[in-house]
């Protein structure tokens, strides 16, 4: 039986695959245990690295993220991107839906990966 990863290792994890894609990780909160990880602040790509983020581009990081052994559950809480459901993509929030007081696109919920669920096919 190979040993459970430490939180540390996971998190180390985590943070490769986001600098793979050169998400700007200084607007990030990245906390992981040995079985989770916790993103929290706003997904946004390096000043300068080239191409905007775009929905395809999120869902790569997160089949990455998905792949990385022993995590069994994602959550999410962007305050630039939204995903509606469990089967939806990932979608970017309008500069006006952050603002404090037009919440009608953003329910607020951070989204919420059973990765275990997605590496059975359900």
């Amino acid at each position: 039986m190979s040993p459970v990863p430490s939180r540390f290792e996971i998190n180390r994890k985590s943070r490769q695959v986001l600098v793979r894609h050169w998400i700007d990780l200084g607007h990030l909160t990245i906390t992981a245990t040995p079985s989770s990880v916790r993103l929290r602040g706003s997904l946004r790509r390096l000043p300068g690295s080239g191409d905007k983020l775009t929905s395809r581009a999120v869902e790569t990081i997160f089949e990455e993220l998905n792949r990385i052994k022993d995590v069994r559950h994602i959550e999410a809480d962007f305050d630039n991107w939204h995903k509606a459901g469990t089967a939806s993509l990932w979608k970017p929030l309008e500069e006006k839906a952050r603002a404090p007081i037009a919440q009608s696109q953003y329910d607020g919920a951070p989204a919420i990966i059973d990765v275990e669920a997605k590496k059975r096919g359900n």
